[in-house]
Parts: structure tokens; C-alpha cells; sequence
């Protein structure tokens, strides 16, 4: 009786990490890019900057500002796409101005795991091979060399909006849920105790 009572609670705290995990991308956050493109001794430096909208029952709504440091220029898109779906933005095996992104396995980056993906990044005509990694669901890094041209892509600021969004009440539909259940398994758990005669 005991092992099903410690089973039904790691169930619950096991269902509470898997949903941190799974949404570690949230109304608000920010995520900046610094992208390096070297050939010779030309150096190509822009900076990408990503704002999240809206994350809305699985379809994300958010902004990309582009800035070129080597002309001053910047470009803003907007774009919404499905989660599943996604383009451009740097999430789970997604990317901007790639194709081709395919996932190779985990390795450690910095201390943390992280799930590697190969493709090719795109450049004026070219197409540069790339690998990067993903921690948590969110691009860290990615690099790549081709024909004297070399690619480093880092990101250099990430602002979390996660608090914030739950301080204001903004829980989703899915968050319920997940509260919901764990809460049946509290109870069942309490109910259990006193039965067998622990409280």
C-alpha cells in the first residue's frame, strides 16, 4: 500500500517537471542572437532579436528584429506559426535562415544536456553546414564552415517572462489540466494515508 501511495505522488511531481520542461517557451520571453560570419578578413555581425507575443493553444505569435552592424540597417518581421510547425524562431530543432535541420542525438554543451541537430545555414548563394544545440528547447549555439567561410551563431541574452505570466494569472488550458490531476493524486494519496491509518 505504501509503494502505491509513494508511486501516485512521484506521478504527480513527475506530471509538474515534464510540463516546466515541455513549456520552457512563454508569453514574453526574449531571446537575442548574435550571428558571425567570417570570410578572409571580412566580418559579417548581426544581431537577432526575438520577442515572444502570444503563445495561444499551441500557435506562437512573435517578433524577429534583425540588425546588421556592418551597415546599420534593421529589418522587423512578425510572424505566427504553429508550435509543431515552427519556422525561423530558434525552438526545438527550428531555425532562422536554415533547411535541412535534422535531429543527431544529445551531447553536453556547457554543462548541460542538449539535443544536436545538422543542416545548412543560408548565406547570400551559399549554403553553410551547420550543428547546433538546443538546450531546454532553445537554441544555445550553432556553428559551421564552408569554402573559407566560417558561421557562429550564439545566444548572448535570454529574458524569461515565466513568472511574470503566472504572477498576472494567465494560466492555460493545458496548466489546469495538469493542476487538476495533480491535485486528484494529492487527495488520493491523503485519502489512502488514512485508510491504512498513517494520518
Amino acid at each position: 500500500m505504501k509503494s502505491v501511495i509513494i508511486l501516485l505522488l512521484i506521478l504527480g511531481i513527475g506530471i509538474i517537471i515534464a510540463n516546466g520542461v515541455t513549456n520552457s517557451l512563454n508569453t514574453g520571453d526574449v531571446l537575442v542572437y548574435e550571428v558571425t560570419i567570417t570570410h578572409g578578413n571580412q566580418i559579417y555581425t548581426y544581431n537577432y532579436t526575438f520577442i515572444i507575443n502570444s503563445i495561444n493553444k499551441d500557435i506562437v505569435n512573435f517578433t524577429v528584429i534583425i540588425a546588421s552592424f556592418n551597415n546599420g540597417t534593421s529589418i522587423t518581421k512578425n510572424y505566427i506559426f504553429p508550435l509543431s510547425k515552427l519556422e525561423c524562431l530558434p525552438y526545438n530543432g527550428s531555425m532562422f535562415n536554415t533547411m535541412n535541420l535534422t535531429f543527431v542525438g544529445y551531447e553536453e554543451f556547457n554543462g548541460k544536456n542538449a539535443s544536436v541537430y545538422s543542416g545548412y545555414y543560408h548565406f547570400s548563394n551559399l549554403e553553410i553546414p551547420i550543428k547546433a544545440y538546443y538546450v531546454n528547447g532553445i537554441l544555445n549555439y550553432a556553428n559551421g564552415n564552408y569554402d573559407n567561410y566560417s558561421l557562429q551563431v550564439s545566444l548572448i541574452n535570454e529574458y524569461n517572462n515565466l513568472q511574470e505570466t503566472f504572477t498576472q494569472g494567465s494560466l492555460t488550458e493545458s496548466n489546469y489540466i495538469i493542476l487538476a490531476i495533480v491535485v486528484v493524486f494529492i487527495i488520493i494519496g491523503v485519502l489512502l494515508l488514512i485508510k491504512i491509518g498513517k494520518i
